[in-house]
């Protein structure tokens, strides 16, 4: 496969060929990526039977923290680390190319917001600036750099005062506001500085478990809400182990885009999809992943919506506990 000629197929894909493309990397991935391809050995698979891209087996995200997962042989030029609880093994992505990284990253955002030029981006992101690698922090930095500032501007860990400072300064400019933040942070900042949140657009990232009652999506929407109601609230959906992002405004489900494909697996037969609107296991597609893995078995649970958006609905019950979800009280 010509891999740049792959990658400019990505990139300007409006996703009606999407089958036509999951299943060429399918193939790909299964020839030449070791880790895939043992585990399609241990499922009895052969790539030549695989005529859809439901039929295609998913490899476990628990994959990333055993194994180097890698298609072809190549030197990373960064590895992505996932967060966990103490004493577990972090997940590993290494990144192949980072540009191509932040191309994919901002064209997720830009199919949903237009131009990060067009935003003020600010974060709130305890935890994960304090530790080396994050996916999340690669990404925003790149936005706010793309948006003309410097990441010192915009990154802030639990100083609410100061965040709420620059938050009202930018407002007098008339600029369109835009803050990333853990639920937890989030949650605590709306509740002691409501005022400066006027006309403010919120993208909160991760769960709560292990610190404040965990909420749905939409849930937590309608909290952040009560304390003001100017403000737009949206999600990301993202993982160490992806390298698209998808995107849902106020519990509405997410969006894929083009480079990405939600299902949900039947919970009592592995590798069977569920009906509509049943609960199951959230598998991703995510062809922007050609160099590693396109084909994810989440931890996660999820309900797919008939017009292919994702209401996720937290970790199975099986799931290790990570990411944003545990990171808030660790210092």
């Amino acid at each position: 496969m010509n891999i740049a000629a792959f990658e400019d197929k990505l990139l300007h894909s409006s996703g009606q060929n999407f089958d036509e493309l999951a299943l060429e990397l399918f193939r790909w991935q299964a020839a030449n990526n070791p880790v895939y391809r043992e585990y399609l050995g241990l499922l009895d698979v052969s790539p030549l039977n695989v005529d859809s891209v439901e039929e295609i087996p998913m490899l476990p995200v628990e994959a990333f923290t055993l194994r180097d997962v890698k298609t072809g042989s190549w030197k990373e030029e960064t590895t992505f680390l996932s967060s966990g609880t103490t004493g577990t093994v972090p997940a590993r992505h290494a990144v192949r190319s980072i540009g191509w990284y932040h191309q994919i990253a901002q064209r997720c955002f830009k199919e949903r917001f237009g131009e990060v030029q067009g935003y003020e981006l600010f974060a709130l992101l305890p935890g994960y600036l304090e530790r080396p690698n994050a996916s999340l922090v690669e990404m925003l930095t790149h936005f706010v750099m793309a948006a003309g500032r410097e990441p010192e501007e915009a990154f802030f860990i639990r100083d609410f005062e100061g965040l709420a400072k620059s938050l009202q300064q930018i407002g007098k400019h008339g600029s369109q506001k835009m803050l990333f933040g853990v639920r937890f942070a989030l949650l605590d900042f709306v509740e002691q500085f409501p005022d400066c949140c006027e006309s403010l657009w919120i993208i909160e990232t991760g769960g709560m478990k292990g610190r404040k009652r965990e909420m749905t999506t939409r849930e937590f929407a309608a909290s952040v809400k009560r304390h003001f109601g100017d403000v737009r609230m949206f999600s990301e959906y993202g993982m160490t182990e992806m390298t698209s992002q998808a995107y849902s405004e106020e519990g509405s489900g997410f969006e894929p885009g083009p480079t990405m494909r939600f299902l949900v697996e039947d919970p009592f037969v592995p590798g069977k999809p569920a009906e509509l609107g049943q609960r199951g296991r959230v598998l991703v597609i995510d062809l922007a992943n050609l160099h590693t893995c396109a084909f994810l078995r989440t931890g996660d649970m999820g309900i797919l919506q008939a017009d292919g958006k994702l209401e996720v609905l937290g970790r199975a019950d099986n799931a290790e506990l990570r990411g944003c979800t545990l990171m808030y009280d660790e210092s």
